[in-house]
């Protein structure tokens, strides 16, 4: 079956010929690529029409991602400012532009949220070209002020309506479904993908005695910055923690002063693609940050999770009910006693092993749940 998905998708391809900001995480643009990747695993081809916000002025490229996967970047006009409010509609014209030329190639589509730019031409495609459409839902975008106007709760209630079933990242969204009478269509809950390929190559990691430990990503006071903090003054000398990523001006103040007397933590500020790769491939131990209190919880997923065990890597994790399926595996270690644990943490990790098995058998499970899907849809 030839699928069609409108998303963006930021390639390094793309970063280098746009010269763009990498404006949507590393975590993000992961799993973008591991559905793409699970889909042609599943005899699958895959077309990823990708919109993409640069300043600069580009016309479409084509790039061949894996066996059956290639990504079509739409044209950039060099938008900024107050003008960047077409990008939009510069996104949504070249899509339904690209659906019409092409109408009898797909016969699916799965289009990520209710963005305007894909959205609207995945309900095109079916409304015109009759085209089954798929949901894939991610962020709780009603969470977000930004898209709390009346445009946008059209969208939202007409793709419920329209889908003919839903990839949702978190069980909480299924709650937001419910609201508008839709929760009897299918519907699978998928977290995140892990990489195959990745955990093949990490397969005889041992990482037991490894001592650097890393938090990767944004970090601000509603994302489990506090957290954060408490590595920083409870860590044992013996471990180092290396941080990089993005933050407000205010939170990199309150943590650069944090780590002035603390010799084993290094904060590397935001690091481009290829320095992070390198990043990752030195580090033995990784940090998912929580906050109970935050809307996160309900509308979205942490999908760090999944590069990091796609790594066959140690995840270190204070209590999180979303992260409660992923207490079993040997790579996950829960900090229950937060942050006392963190005093014996050589203890903890001393007779623990990585379970690459533990994790094939998760990557084949999230496949599965997928196919079956899919099944339903088709």
């Amino acid at each position: 079956m030839n699928i069609l998905i409108y998303t963006s998708l930021i390639t390094p391809g793309c970063l280098e010929r746009r010269a763009n900001k990498e404006y949507i995480s590393y975590a993000g643009q992961r799993k973008i690529l591991m559905l793409c990747k699970t889909l042609a695993s599943l005899g699958h081809t895959v077309d990823v029409c990708s919109t993409s916000y640069a300043k600069t002025l580009d016309r479409p490229f084509t790039e061949n991602l894996f066996e059956k996967v290639r990504v079509i970047h739409a044209p950039t006009f060099g938008l900024f400012g107050r003008t960047s409010f077409f990008k939009r509609t510069i996104g949504t014209a070249f899509n339904v532009y690209w659906l019409v030329r092409h109408s009898r190639k797909y016969q699916l589509v799965i289009f990520y949220n209710y963005h305007i730019e894909f959205s609207v031409p995945s309900l095109l495609a079916k409304k015109l070209l009759g085209l089954k459409i798929i949901m894939d839902y991610e962020d709780g975008l009603f969470c977000d002020k930004g898209y709390q106007s009346s445009l946008y709760r059209y969208l939202e209630k007409t793709v419920y309506r329209e889908s003919e079933g839903f990839i949702l990242v978190n069980r909480g969204l299924i709650d937001r479904i419910r609201q508008f009478g839709q929760e009897n269509k299918p519907s699978v809950v998928i977290n995140g993908f892990l990489d195959s390929e990745l955990l093949q190559a990490n397969w005889d990691r041992k990482g037991g005695t490894g001592r650097k430990i890393a938090f990767t990503g944004n970090f601000n006071r509603s994302g489990g910055f506090q957290e954060l903090l408490e590595y920083v003054d409870n860590l044992p000398k013996d471990f180092s923690l290396n941080i990089t990523g993005r933050a407000d001006p205010q939170e990199e103040a309150i943590l650069r002063n944090h780590i002035k007397e603390r010799p084993n933590v290094f904060f590397y500020g935001y690091l481009d693609t290829d320095e992070f790769e390198a990043f990752l491939k030195d580090m033995d131990i990784f940090i998912l940050l929580n906050n109970p209190d935050s809307e996160f919880n309900s509308t979205n997923f942490p999908s760090k999770l999944f590069d990091y065990l796609s790594r066959n890597r140690f995840v270190l994790s204070t209590y999180n009910p979303i992260l409660k399926p992923y207490y079993s595996l040997s790579n996950f270690i829960i900090l229950r006693n937060f942050p006392g644990d963190l005093g014996r943490l050589g203890a903890l990790l001393k007779d623990r092993s990585q379970e690459p098995g533990q994790l094939l058998s998760l990557h084949l499970g999230i496949v599965g749940s997928l196919k079956q899907f899919l099944e339903k849809i088709l």
